[in-house]
């Protein structure tokens, strides 16, 4: 019941994220890509302040990791952000939730089991809101556009 009010209050965080980076129509997707950096630091500053040293360096590969994937969904295609939104939770689940399982490995010593899922609550939450209101849209235009190719579309 508890991990159901963790995912429950990450999608409530996720709903006022959205709600925020919306009110920014010009600078949406570079809100939600600041939002995925910002959930992967959120590791690195976690494994900092847990002084587990072996760990610093895997997760500043995850922050790179999500942080290409926030530039490229900037710069190129929502798509990247979906995905990087939607690859979080795998992160969240393999490196720290199964970890915390097995025999108190990895990531258990420094990421609380209540944050993994609120994390996956948001991350599924952002990459949802990110799929329907982003590239729905952009799905339906694009076979539209393959009746009519002047109206090619970036997304």
């Amino acid at each position: 019941m508890l991990i159901l009010l963790w995912l429950i209050l990450g999608s409530v965080l996720a709903l006022i994220f959205v709600t925020f980076a919306r009110t920014e129509p010009t600078r949406e997707r570079a809100i939600l890509a600041a939002g995925l950096v910002v959930a992967a630091f959120i590791y690195v500053v976690l494994a900092f302040a847990g002084g587990s040293s072996d760990w610093i360096g895997i997760e500043m590969l995850g922050l790179v990791m999500y942080g290409l994937a926030a530039v490229l969904g900037v710069y190129y295609s929502s798509w990247w952000l979906a995905f990087g939104w939607a690859a979080h939770p795998v992160w969240d689940i393999c490196l720290h939730l199964l970890g915390m399982r097995a025999t108190q490995g990895i990531g258990a010593t420094f990421a609380p089991e209540w944050y993994i899922y609120l994390c996956i609550g948001l991350d599924i939450s952002v990459a949802t809101y990110i799929v329907r209101s982003h590239l729905s849209p952009a799905l339906r235009l694009k076979n539209q556009n393959l009746k009519n190719p002047k109206n090619q579309i970036r997304d």
